[in-house]
């Protein structure tokens, strides 16, 4: 096994598939591998069974727990008592990223989605890409290989934020907490380079310039100004008539 040429999938895959942890960076998974593969070596077992070193045999995911601190052997220990009695087991990047039961649900389900239910979270641009790709398939008589990597990526990406955010939804009642200072923030930015206010805010000051509040200060303006007109041009004009 190259270890040095593995992925970080490929890495985790091999780290779970033998009971350890697969968290952490690219050089901390690779040393933790090597570690597992010397130690496997060094027992010569070939198969579930591995010789611990309480000097007993035992399943493979115990044998290699002993190269673990001690608060990893308990989790493992708990994990197989758990396992024993046909609990669930969470996966330990799930367990390290704090996902609760519902978003690892989520995490499991992402991974059956087919590339048609992908491109319902493609951008714009790269939907006309597929869409250019499919035809020149069709066009050629080639198969149609499915969404690139990036792009599967991208949109399990947006697929996740739609589940988070419907999950916030549903656990505040439809209102969505607001960050002030994010939305300062966003503000400034977008009259930094122009852009249309949202509508949302537009909807506030509609509100606001309908209120009773703002509707007696505008009849006020209104009835100091002559002749009940609130500007220059409107007097102009009656000096004129008169």
């Amino acid at each position: 096994m190259d270890v040095a040429n593995m992925k970080v999938a490929e890495l985790r895959s091999a780290l779970e598939s033998r009971g350890l942890d697969s968290t952490g960076k690219k050089q901390e998974l690779q040393e933790r591998l090597r570690a597992a593969l010397e130690h496997e070596a060094d027992l010569g077992w070939r198969g579930q069974l591995c010789w611990t070193t309480a000097g007993t045999w035992s399943d493979r995911a115990t044998g290699l727990a002993n190269l673990r601190p001690r608060r990893l052997r308990r989790q493992t220990r708990r994990q197989l008592g758990a396992q024993s009695r046909g609990a669930k087991i969470r996966s330990p990047r799930l367990q390290a990223e704090g996902l609760s039961a519902q978003e690892e649900e989520d995490e499991k389900g992402a991974k059956k989605l087919t590339d048609e239910e992908l491109e319902e979270f493609l951008s714009p641009s790269e939907r006309e890409e597929v869409a250019k790709t499919k035809a020149r398939a069709s066009r050629f008589g080639v198969p149609y290989t499915g969404l690139p990597v990036e792009m599967r990526r991208a949109a399990l990406s947006r697929y996740h934020k739609r589940r988070r955010f419907e999950r916030m939804l549903e656990r505040h009642g439809g209102l969505v907490p607001v960050d002030d200072a994010e939305e300062e923030r966003r503000r400034k930015r977008m009259e930094r380079f122009g852009l249309p206010k949202p509508v949302l805010e537009l909807e506030a000051e509609e509100r606001e310039r309908q209120s009773p509040r703002a509707q007696s200060k505008e009849n006020e303006r209104r009835a100091r100004a002559p002749n009940g007109h609130g500007n220059k041009r409107a007097r102009y004009f009656i000096t004129i008539a008169d």
